[in-house]
């Protein structure tokens, strides 16, 4: 990449800060230079860290029952922490491929950071998968375990040949005492792989694309010079578990800026969408062209400008600039369009063509 030296900062003057938090929320680039470490991950080194104070919170999320619950980093460590221990009891060894066939709930949240803590390999699959898709992606990944919804059992049921699997039932509550007291983290280094999201691309035909470690570290330059997160934010970046826009945006990128996050279970519903930001309260909002599309259209837009919203992005397909001119003129806000980065990631990208 032009203009970008990849490696550690050495020499005198150039220490790298020392607590556990700093480490976690670390600059990613720094004076032109990648800062991403040797060894990373992300599960140990920044959700651990930020689960010291058992007051901070980690997400807000809406389920499909339509409650809403607040989790803080330790809650959601103390999950990771269960999910790695049965991951192990499991024989699932690291750089093991472990398919997650889940929603964008908290239960598959604290799978995708259980199976990194103990050097998985996260395959997220959403919950629409048929049958022959999910055998595609058992054997194209070579995946030793699924990890899936207790609903799903079926679909899992009717595939050609049968997987190792993991049933869970979603949403049950446990108790701290029912976290394991000695889970050891992989030390993961940061070319080992960390995940593999299956997308269609911007030309149609789908493909798995894998990601790193050091990925999952890089990702925090794009959330602070694209999403613009940092703490006192609330991310909420729609796209479904699937996406690697929600492992971006969703999970690794306002983490690493010290940002909270949003998820909710559900399908699109433009009026729902607008009264969401009002009762989940996010200050940026990452939607798909076609939702902003349709919040567009709404014959009375301007009444659910919501006062914390304070930044608009859309990636993936193109975004039409009459609908950016509509947000603009009724919310006076505009949208920050990366289309066609959703794999790659975006500022990686435009820092590439020298912006």
């Amino acid at each position: 990449m032009k203009g970008l030296r990849i490696g550690r900062r050495r020499g005198r003057g150039n220490e790298l800060p020392g607590s556990p938090l700093e480490l976690a929320l670390r600059p990613g680039l720094v004076d032109g230079r990648w800062q991403v470490p040797d060894r990373f991950n992300f599960t140990r080194d920044v959700v651990e860290p930020l689960a010291r104070d058992p007051k901070r919170r980690a997400l807000t999320f809406l389920s499909s029952e339509g409650i809403i619950e607040h989790r803080s980093f330790m809650e959601i460590s103390e999950g990771a922490t269960v999910w790695a221990a049965a991951l192990r009891e499991r024989k699932v060894s690291s750089g093991d491929r472990v398919i997650v066939l889940s929603g964008s709930t908290v239960d598959w949240l604290e799978a995708v950071l259980g199976t990194w803590k103990m050097g998985g390999v996260v395959v997220p699959c959403a919950p629409t998968t048929t049958p022959s898709q999910l055998e595609r992606l058992v054997s194209s990944t070579d995946a030793v375990l699924v990890i899936a919804e207790r609903s799903l059992e079926q679909t899992i049921e009717r595939m050609g040949f049968s997987p190792d699997v993991h049933l869970f039932d979603e949403g049950t509550k446990r108790n701290s005492k029912d976290v394991p007291a000695d889970v050891p983290s992989h030390d993961s280094a940061s070319r080992d792989l960390a995940f593999i999201v299956s997308t269609s691309g911007v030309g149609g035909s789908r493909k798995d694309v894998a990601h790193t470690h050091g990925s999952i570290f890089a990702t925090r330059v794009q959330t602070e010079h694209w999403l613009d997160a940092g703490r006192g934010d609330a991310v909420w970046c729609t796209s479904e578990s699937t996406s690697p826009l929600t492992m971006w945006n969703s999970v690794i990128g306002p983490w690493s800026r010290g940002a909270e996050v949003v998820l909710q279970q559900g399908a699109f519903d433009a009026d729902e969408r607008l009264d969401l930001l009002f009762r989940l309260g996010p200050s940026i909002l990452c939607q798909s062209p076609a939702e902003y599309r349709a919040l567009a259209e709404h014959p009375k837009l301007e009444r659910f400008r919501s006062p914390r919203l304070r930044r608009l992005v859309s990636t993936g397909d193109f975004l039409d600039p009459e609908v950016v001119a509509v947000f603009e003129e009724r919310w006076g806000m505009s949208i920050a369009d990366g289309y066609g980065q959703a794999e790659t990631n975006i500022v990686v990208a435009n820092l590439a063509d020298g912006a």
